[in-house]
């Protein structure tokens, strides 16, 4: 068992789990959404106790310290050594309105897969690679004029491990240090919330699992390290990364990004409920 701890640090938490899943999280305090006050991992150190038990420490770095460093790196124009992989291949199965994308269904006017393209664009990754395939030519058409590549994932109908295979077989995935899977149907991912994830990698040296989680529950986006490619390459169905990272023996660093890393519109209802707007899909 794997017992985890916070060194110099107002708050406590203790873990333990299996050894393949070593995991850290980064508390956020006062308010989930809109308070920014939060910690992030930098320097991680091993011990054991008398049992036997293995304990992991760290130190923590202030999100104000964090943010600097984001300006710092936005003035220089420097980016990330994270590519991003958005994934707008599906064609909604569960979504239930026939012919219809959701993807394209607007939110303030703008469709859904361009928002979510925007903010990836937008954030501090090197790169981001749009994996397309059904109703591909729409999506395209849609982000025409935005700084993204494409890939395009011909058995987009057979489930998401197709999609992540496409991604990361695209260049600029392979030369970057870790792959941040964005899913395209989740609107309330911001621009903000994939910078905090970026910045927990690079803290982690570009060593570490990083995901978004609500509450403690792991939701999405999530950062894989690039020696998780070869794995990746092997899935098979409509399966995610799941079942891979907990068997990475990687550690796992959780980022609090509240609601937003659990909100898909899988449906018609959520959509709407969410605010978009079906009249041009």
């Amino acid at each position: 068992m794997v017992s985890i701890t916070r060194a110099r640090s107002s708050r406590h938490r203790n873990y333990e789990e299996p050894d393949q899943m070593i995991r850290a999280s980064v508390f956020r305090r006062g308010s989930v959404r809109y308070s920014r006050e939060c910690y992030k991992p930098v320097t991680v150190w091993p011990s054991v106790s008398p049992n036997g038990a293995i304990i992991l420490h760290w130190t923590t770095l202030s999100l104000f310290e964090s943010t600097l460093r984001w300006v710092r790196m936005s003035f220089a124009g420097a980016t990330s050594d994270v590519a991003i992989i958005l994934l707008a291949a599906g064609s909604g199965s569960r979504f239930g309105a026939k012919d219809e994308s959701k993807l394209l269904a607007e939110f303030n006017g703008v469709p859904l897969v361009r928002r979510s393209a925007i903010r990836a664009s937008q954030s501090l990754a090197d790169s981001v690679t749009a994996v397309v395939g059904y109703r591909a030519s729409d999506i395209v058409a849609t982000l025409a004029d935005l700084p993204i590549n494409y890939a395009f994932n011909p058995g987009y109908d057979r489930g998401m491990s197709g999609s992540l295979i496409a991604g990361i077989r695209a260049p600029k995935a392979q030369s970057a240090a870790g792959v941040l899977v964005m899913l395209a149907d989740m609107p309330s991912i911001t621009t903000e919330d994939l910078n905090s994830l970026i910045a927990t990698f690079e803290a982690s040296s570009g060593q570490s699992i990083v995901i978004a989680t609500c509450h403690g529950e792991l939701g999405n986006p999530v950062i894989l390290p690039s020696k998780l490619y070869s794995s990746i390459m092997d899935l098979e169905g409509d399966v995610g990364a799941r079942k891979l990272i907990a068997g990475s023996g990687l550690a796992i660093i959780e980022v609090e990004v509240g609601g937003a890393a659990l909100h898909d519109v899988d449906t018609v209802e959520a959509l709407l409920a969410a605010g978009g707007n079906l009249a041009r899909v």
